[in-house]
């Protein structure tokens, strides 16, 4: 099983860093579907049709922390929803050593989301 995600580039990771608010630094990438085989991709998984290995502008539109972990909310060709899954697009900025990654799930179904405007960057990749 594979996952699809839009890596960072440094740049960009550099940009959602400097907001970091907990010690376990993230911000590598965003996942846009997992668990799944390479040969079920369908195009429609990546907002605005980009292939694999494209480079695509990211925009964070919303920022959301608790305790345990730091997100963002990221707008991909004017959709903050993952096509595969309908769930939000993000990305982890950090989370405390209790906290886990997964744990902005629910962090972005229920928290406040604070506006934030950050340009990123990052190209379509596969990981197994």
């Amino acid at each position: 099983m594979a996952r699809l995600e839009i890596e960072l580039d440094a740049e960009s990771r550099r940009k959602v860093l400097a907001i970091a608010c907990h010690p376990v630094l993230r911000a590598k990438h965003v996942t846009l579907a997992f668990g799944i085989e390479r040969s079920d991709f369908l195009p429609e998984w990546v907002p605005g049709g980009a292939e694999v290995g494209a480079s695509v502008a990211l925009s964070a539109v919303a920022q959301l922390q608790n305790e345990c972990v730091q997100a963002l909310v990221i707008e991909i060709a004017g959709s903050t929803l993952r096509p595969h899954d309908q769930g939000t697009l993000h990305v982890t900025v950090s989370r405390t050593e209790a906290g886990r990654s997964k744990d902005s799930n629910a962090l972005l179904a229920s928290g406040e989301r604070k506006a934030i405007t950050l340009q990123l960057t990052g190209t379509v990749v596969w990981v197994d």
